[in-house]
């Protein structure tokens, strides 16, 4: 469940004594997507009552629609540790797999540098850290280091069609499919069971593909 359907969950079964007209303003504004102005009101709220969970909850639902993440996590752990079980249900299922998936992340990077800096003209190292960006979403830096794991080794098919679906993923197909195309020749499974599709984007340059649907790195 996305995190702001859980919010919502908590918004529903909001039950407190708080100031009915502030709170409707905050409510109404939020409806309206006036989200500062709903902020407003509920920082007005909670200068009075800074113990009340359901209105940090209810921030943090506001601040997850403008997409400040950092104020979003702030405001739904505070109301966690405030006893808020939506709040705590929030966190568990969104937050904290986030960290979890960050610390492994870094372990992931530092593991991958460890083995660039034993064997720099080998692949292995780059590859590995474009696998960690591509996990990440970050596909501009993964297809950097996908080139320099293929400017180490010709042959690396692994890292043609991983490069591929990056491209395909930041909708450059014909690029994406080309790479594919490369990894389908040398024999990569993965890339011969996509490659039928990737055919068609390329004699049809108006198709689109879908390139999640194949990475299983």
């Amino acid at each position: 469940m996305k995190v702001r359907n859980l919010i919502l969950i908590g918004i529903i079964v909001f039950s407190c004594n708080i100031e009915k007209n502030k709170y409707e303003l905050a409510m109404n504004m939020l409806k309206e997507k006036k989200y500062s102005q709903s902020i407003t009101f509920l920082n007005e709220l909670l200068a009075e009552d800074t113990a009340n969970s359901e209105l940090y909850l209810l921030r943090g639902k506001v601040k997850y629609e403008i997409r400040d993440t950092i104020g979003c996590r702030t405001d739904i752990l505070k109301a966690a540790l405030l006893g808020n079980k939506n709040a705590t249900e929030v966190y568990n299922q969104y937050f904290k797999s986030i960290e979890e998936n960050s610390d492994q992340y870094a372990i992931r990077i530092h593991e991958a540098n460890q083995l660039i800096d034993r064997e720099p003209n080998m692949p292995d190292g780059y590859y590995n850290l474009g696998n960690v960006y591509f996990d990440k979403r970050n596909y501009e830096i993964a297809i950097e280091f996908y080139n320099k794991a293929i400017l180490a080794d010709k042959k690396y098919s692994a890292a043609y069609y991983n490069r591929g679906v990056c491209y395909i993923n930041i909708h450059q197909e014909i690029k994406g499919c080309k790479d594919i195309e490369v990894a389908a020749n040398m024999g990569y499974e993965l890339a011969i069971q996509a490659l039928p599709e990737c055919k068609r984007v390329l004699q049809h340059p108006a198709v689109k593909v879908e390139g999640t649907k194949y990475l299983k790195i």
